[in-house]
């Protein structure tokens, strides 16, 4: 079972969950960006109906568009290091 988990250990998903919430695909912003990304997590995980709100218009996207969303983004990302 250790070895198991010590693999586990490598896979990095964009979020994963271990003694701590870790949200990866933010691990690295401009400075610019630096606080609103901890704000917006927060805002999340702590207010329902921005949790809500969020999770209604994610739920209707296609998975293809998501994904197209989804490169996009870390392409501007990139983009700004």
């Amino acid at each position: 079972m250790e070895d198991w988990e010590e693999h586990l250990g490598m896979i990095f998903p964009d979020i994963r969950i271990k003694n701590i919430l870790e949200i990866r695909v933010v691990d690295s912003v401009s400075p610019k960006y630096a606080l609103a990304v901890p704000a917006l997590i927060g805002a999340l995980l702590y207010h329902e109906n921005a949790f809500s709100s969020v999770q209604s218009m994610l739920m209707d996207l296609p998975q293809e568009e998501f994904s197209s969303y989804k490169r996009q983004w870390q392409r501007m990302l990139c983009r700004q290091l």
